[in-house]
């Protein structure tokens, strides 16, 4: 006997799914075009659970997408997780000392980064990472920190967020 509604579940978590990463991927091309950087990923966090999960990489082959990991703790948490503020990191000394994965940001060539918390009710769902191959991330941000605010909090990546961390399906 087949459970039609353990099907229905799942195939609205499918297209759930499959429309969330669409606007995922649609609001980080915006992203990378109105901040310049070189590439662009997009983590969806979960507070609750302490854990976090890559879902968007403009550049799959140095920075792919993976299971999930736990938060790291350190400045990066405390800053873009915990208060919901903006991030850069710029130089050889901050990248190492910050990100897990600095041997493949510093190979690359990008030497600043500048992490983007996005939150719902003042809780961090996920995080906008652009990376550059220059240090000039700071000023960057500086100039469109008013266009970047604005599409942020009107393109919906909130939302695809939340969804991306509570979107589970079950199977009977």
């Amino acid at each position: 006997m087949v459970d039609h509604g353990s099907d229905t579940v799942i195939r609205n978590a499918r297209h759930q799914s499959s429309s969330s990463e669409r606007l995922v991927a649609k609001c980080a091309l915006k992203l990378q075009a109105l901040v310049g950087c070189k590439a662009i990923t997009i983590l969806a966090i979960n507070t609750e659970t302490g854990a976090a999960r890559r879902i968007y990489s403009s550049a799959s082959d140095v920075f792919p997408l993976f299971g999930t990991k736990q938060i790291p703790t350190g400045l990066w948490t405390d800053l873009v997780v915990t208060k919901c503020v903006p991030a850069i990191f710029t130089g050889s000394e901050q990248i190492q000392n910050t990100f897990a994965d600095h041997r493949e940001i510093l190979t690359h060539g990008f030497c600043s980064v500048l992490n983007i918390p996005i939150c719902s009710e003042r809780i961090c769902v996920g995080s906008v990472n652009c990376l550059f191959h220059d240090e000039e991330a700071a000023a960057i941000y500086a100039r469109n920190k008013d266009s970047i605010s604005s599409y942020i909090e009107t393109c919906g990546l909130d939302d695809a967020l939340k969804s991306e961390n509570e979107l589970r399906p079950v199977v009977k």
